[in-house]
C-alpha cells in the first residue's frame, strides 16, 4: 500500500511538470485541489491565483527547463502525503532570465480517488538570480517569485 501511494504521488508530481512544461493551463490546474492551504507565502488561496501565477510566467518566458532531484515522500496518512525535493530552474525570455535553486515541498490530498496538491512551498532558497536583460548584469534583480516546472526527474528515498 505504501509503494503504491509513493507511486501515485510520483505520476501526479510527474504529470504536473509536464502539463506546465507543455504550458497546457487547464490540466496543469487540474493536478491542484480548488483551495491551497499554503501557496508560497499566502494561505488560503484559490487555485485560480495559481493559475494567474503560471500564466505570468508563460507570457514572460519563452523556454524553462526544470530539474526536480532528491523526491522525498512522506505518507502521513492513506489521504494524505508530504513531497520535499531539490527544484533548479532556468527560465528565459526575450527582456528577462531567471535561476535558481530551492528545496520545495508540495502536500497533497486524495479527493475523489486523485491526487491533488494544496500546499505548495519553498522550505529552503539556495539561491535566485533574475537577470532583466536590458540593464547591465551588475545590477540583477533578485526575487524570490513561484516558478513554473518543466523538466521533471525525480528519485524516491523510502523512509
Amino acid at each position: 500500500k505504501l509503494d503504491q501511494i509513493k507511486q501515485e504521488i510520483a505520476q501526479t508530481l510527474s504529470n504536473w511538470a509536464q502539463t506546465n512544461s507543455n504550458k497546457d493551463i487547464d490540466s496543469h490546474l487540474a493536478n491542484y485541489a480548488d483551495i491551497l492551504e499554503v501557496y508560497y507565502n499566502e494561505s488560503n488561496k484559490d487555485k485560480n491565483y495559481v493559475k494567474a501565477d503560471r500564466l505570468r510566467a508563460y507570457r514572460r518566458y519563452n523556454s524553462v527547463s526544470i530539474q526536480v532531484e532528491n523526491l522525498q515522500i512522506f505518507v502521513e496518512s492513506e489521504n494524505l502525503v508530504t513531497a520535499v525535493f531539490d527544484k533548479s530552474w532556468t527560465m528565459k525570455g526575450p527582456e528577462r532570465i531567471s535561476t535558481g535553486s530551492v528545496q520545495q515541498e508540495m502536500r497533497l490530498t486524495k479527493v475523489n480517488n486523485r491526487w491533488l496538491i494544496n500546499s505548495e512551498r519553498d522550505l529552503k532558497v539556495y539561491y535566485i538570480n533574475n537577470r532583466d536583460l536590458s540593464v547591465p548584469e551588475n545590477n540583477s534583480e533578485r526575487s524570490t517569485e513561484p516558478v513554473s516546472l518543466t523538466r521533471y526527474s525525480y528519485k524516491t528515498i523510502d523512509s
